[in-house]
């Protein structure tokens, strides 16, 4: 199953590395005098105070986020609940019934008294959703990467990551004390350069996401995987961003390819999203799963899921594999709400999910795009250095099946007019001497 002779997974020691933070201390002071001057964006007990607007209630199109001085609709672009599954009756019901039952939490991690038949029922139900040989969940999604990487790798390893993976990737690789190297984003011949060039390394990893979060790209998969078994290497994709976005039925990037799950030595879902709960899960090989249960730290260190997350990812995914019409419904959104943006001549950088990015360019006026569109009704997340590079500051919007045409074109327009207006603001006043 996998690239070494034997076709075992090897030692896989666990280990830990402090990873110092480098290149931010000179832009401290910067960074604080922006967040302050936008606390109502970062601060929710805040918000009331700085704009009069309290966004309230769970995920939504706009009328369960309203605002509360005047009930006045909020269109929710700033929430992951691609599906709005949270809001559904049918999985309500199901944390109810799951909480009369079970309780609200297991009071320990699954190695000890966590696990209850309700754990093993779902991780059977993922397993065969996903068509996998076997499944372990964790917390959350974080804890899922930073898990499984730190526990599987370790020194003498190497581990290549795309330029644009998520940072709990880089985050687990620091963690295990394996040699981390980078590719450019989503290039294929960078990744087969650098595999050539660490031919000599015993045992790599090539890690991806499904979808970039950042910037709603989908990774070339295909591609990625024929390269990286072509070189002995192992794969690993981190699915967060595209369960119940990829694929007919929402089950990702290996269903929206047409790709054998075989391919994919390692693939990392999360119930946040397009699943309304708490908590993670990998997709892997038997053996594997045995090894992270009883080795990687989220599993050994960490409370089980509760009762009413299991029961509520359970109800979601049953919905999902039987309604066809709703991962279609996001992406008639999704390609709706983009090319609303284009014809503005807004730049996208080029998302081809329902993560659509504007770009913005500058980390001050980003904040203030976003505190302009709030105050219309517009709710979406401002994304600054250091969480992209200088210059490459955006708003992030996120689509959900729930949005109506009306809204979007509503969004798309707003945005416009207030991308434009603070444009023309910034460009009036005087530069600095």
């Amino acid at each position: 199953m996998g690239p070494l002779a034997d076709g075992s997974w090897g030692t896989f020691p666990v280990s830990r590395l402090v990873a110092s933070s480098r290149g931010l201390h000179a832009d401290l002071s910067r960074l604080l005098a922006i967040g302050s001057s936008h606390g109502a964006l970062f601060d929710r007990q805040n918000l009331h105070a700085a704009t009069a607007r309290t966004v309230l209630g769970p995920p939504g199109r706009g009328e369960l986020n309203e605002v509360a001085d005047a009930s006045v609709p909020v269109i929710n672009l700033a929430s992951n609940s691609y599906l709005e599954l949270g809001n559904d009756p049918r999985v309500k019901a199901a944390a109810i019934a799951a909480v009369e039952r079970h309780g609200t939490h297991m009071g320990g991690s699954r190695l000890l008294c966590g696990t209850a038949e309700i754990h093993w029922e779902f991780e059977r139900r993922l397993a065969a959703f996903f068509e996998a040989s076997s499944v372990v969940t964790y917390g959350s999604g974080y804890v899922t990467n930073v898990s499984l990487i730190s526990a599987l790798f370790g020194p003498g390893d190497l581990i290549i990551i795309d330029r644009q993976a998520h940072r709990s990737i880089y985050d687990g690789a620091l963690l295990s004390r394996a040699t981390v190297r980078r590719f450019a984003h989503n290039d294929l011949d960078h990744l087969d350069l650098v595999l050539k060039r660490t031919s000599a390394v015993r045992r790599r990893l090539v890690a991806v996401d499904g979808v970039y979060s950042m910037n709603g790209h989908i990774c070339p998969l295909p591609e990625v995987a024929s390269l990286t078994r072509s070189h002995g290497a192992f794969l690993f994709v981190d699915d967060a961003h595209a369960i119940g976005v990829l694929g007919a039925h929402g089950r990702g990037t290996v269903e929206h390819f047409g790709l054998d799950p075989e391919l994919i030595d390692i693939r990392i879902g999360t119930l946040s999203k397009a699943l309304p709960a708490v908590g993670g899960f990998a997709l892997t090989q038997r053996d594997v799963a045995v090894l992270l249960r009883y080795t990687s730290h989220g599993a050994l260190y960490s409370a089980a899921m509760t009762p009413p997350d299991v029961a509520v990812a359970m109800a979601a995914m049953e919905i999902l594999g039987s309604d066809a019409d709703l991962v279609e419904r996001l992406r008639r959104n999704a390609s709706f709400f983009r090319d609303a943006l284009q014809r503005r001549g807004l730049d996208i950088l080029g998302s081809q999910t329902a993560i659509v990015p504007i770009r913005i360019g500058d980390s001050r006026a980003t904040l203030d795009v976003a505190a302009a569109l709030l105050k219309r009704g517009i709710f979406v997340n401002p994304v600054i250095y250091p969480a992209v590079p200088k210059g490459a500051e955006r708003l992030r919007c996120f689509v959900m099946a729930s949005h109506s045409t009306a809204d979007l074109e509503y969004a798309a327009a707003g945005i416009e007019e207030t991308v434009n207006a603070d444009a023309a603001l910034h460009s009036a006043r005087p530069s600095r001497p």
